[in-house]
C-alpha cells in the first residue's frame, strides 16, 4: 500500500470515527498492506448487500480494489447499500497515469470526477487525487445522509 494511501487513512480514520463502529473492507486483497487493523469483516465486492444486508455497517472501506472489479459500479452500490445511515464511506483508486498491475486483474483508471458522480448521495468530506507520478490516485471519503425526516400528521377536523 502506497504511503499516500497509509496516510489517508490514518487521516480520516480517527478514533472517532472508528471507536466501536462495525466496519467492513471491501475486496482487502492484501498484496502490499491493508487497513485491516481498523477492520471488522473482510469480504469481496461481488454481492454484498446480499451478503450482509442493507444498512449493516457503520464504517465501509475500499483500497485499491475499485480497478480490479469487472463492475465497479454495482460494487460501489453495494458499499453505499450495506452503510448506514450517518455512516463513513473511505475509498481509494487509481487515476490515469497508474501502470497496469493485474492482481489478478486490472480493468480501470478512474478521476476525481468519475468518484464524485459514483458516490452520489453521499456527502463527500474527501475528494481529490494524489498527483505523485509514481502512486497516482484518488481518495475519497464521504457520509451517508441520515435517513429523511418524514411526517405524518393526523389532519384536523
Amino acid at each position: 500500500m502506497h504511503t499516500s494511501v497509509q496516510w489517508f487513512i490514518r487521516r480520516i480514520l480517527t478514533p472517532d470515527r472508528i471507536d466501536g463502529k462495525s466496519v467492513a473492507e471491501i475486496g482487502s486483497y492484501n498484496v502490499n498492506g491493508s487497513a485491516r487493523d481498523y477492520v471488522d469483516v473482510v469480504c469481496d465486492a461481488s454481492d454484498i448487500l446480499a451478503t450482509f444486508g442493507k444498512e449493516s455497517f457503520d464504517v465501509v472501506i475500499s483500497t485499491e480494489m475499485l480497478e480490479h472489479a469487472q463492475d465497479w459500479q454495482s460494487a460501489i452500490s453495494g458499499m453505499t447499500g450495506i452503510l448506514k445511515p450517518g455512516g463513513l464511506l473511505l475509498i481509494t483508486a487509481r487515476r490515469p497515469g497508474f501502470p497496469l498491475h493485474s492482481y489478478p486483474c486490472d480493468h480501470w483508471r478512474f478521476t476525481v470526477e468519475d468518484i464524485a458522480a459514483a458516490t452520489q448521495g453521499i456527502v463527500s468530506i474527501w475528494l481529490s487525487d494524489d498527483t505523485d507520478p509514481a502512486s497516482p490516485g484518488i481518495f475519497y471519503a464521504g457520509i451517508k445522509p441520515p435517513v429523511p425526516f418524514s411526517a405524518n400528521p393526523s389532519p384536523m377536523a
